[in-house]
C-alpha cells in the first residue's frame, strides 16, 4: 500500500481533512451549538454559519480528503475528483461566507436603526 514517506504524508493529510470534515458535519445536528465564521475570514464577530456554508466546507474537505488519499494510493483519477470537489466546495463555502455576512450586517443594521 503505502511506499515512501510522501505516501505516508499524503495519507496524514487525507486523515487530517477527514477529521475536519466530520468536526464540520457535527454542526449540522440538531443540538449543536451555532458555529460561526472566524473574524480574520469576514471581519467581524459572531458571524453564523448557515446549514449551505456548513455543507459547502463539507464538500470542501471531503474532496481534499479524496485527493489527498488517492495520492497516497497512486489512484490519479479519483484525484482529480477529489480536486474538483474541492474546488467547487470553495467557491460554495465563499458563497456561502458572502451570504452570511450580508445576512449579519441586515441584522446589524435593523438592530440598529430600531433603537
Amino acid at each position: 500500500f503505502v511506499h515512501s514517506v510522501a505516501d505516508i504524508f499524503y495519507l496524514v493529510l487525507a486523515i487530517l481533512f477527514a477529521v475536519l470534515m466530520l468536526r464540520a458535519a457535527f454542526g449540522l445536528l440538531p443540538r449543536a451549538r451555532p458555529r460561526v465564521w472566524g473574524f480574520c475570514v469576514t471581519g467581524y464577530e459572531n458571524v453564523r454559519i448557515s446549514r449551505f456554508g456548513l455543507v459547502s466546507v463539507i464538500f470542501c474537505w471531503f474532496g481534499a480528503a479524496v485527493a489527498f488519499g488517492s495520492a497516497a494510493f497512486t489512484l490519479a483519477a479519483l484525484g482529480l475528483i477529489g480536486l474538483l470537489v474541492s474546488i467547487v466546495g470553495f467557491i460554495l463555502a465563499s458563497i456561502a461566507k458572502w451570504r452570511d455576512v450580508r445576512l449579519f450586517r441586515l441584522q446589524r443594521l435593523a438592530a440598529l436603526t430600531s433603537i
